[in-house]
């Protein structure tokens, strides 16, 4: 069974960044990657609205999360965030 350390260290061998969120959209989790895309450490990250850390726009509009909360089933997307740094 994993424990949360081992989840830690599996989360930070993507190189793609996870963002993960509770059913309110409040950050709980955060790898190196998206730390590192965001430019603010899991600290500044966890706690925080998904909506305000990547833009309110774009997750009303398109947030896979929201989607699967509202419809209450699984889903398959492709999905690319911009940050403002371009990255």
């Amino acid at each position: 069974m994993l424990v949360q350390k081992d989840l830690d260290s599996l989360l930070d061998l993507f190189y793609d960044g996870v963002i993960i969120t509770d059913r309110d959209g409040k950050i709980v989790k955060v790898n190196k990657a998206y730390q590192r895309l965001a430019g603010k450490t899991a600290e500044e990250l966890i706690g925080t609205d998904i909506r305000s850390t990547v833009g309110i726009k774009i997750h009303c509009n398109e947030s896979s999360t929201f989607r699967v909360l509202k419809e209450k089933r699984p889903i398959t997307i492709m999905q690319r965030v911009m940050f403002e740094n371009g990255t």
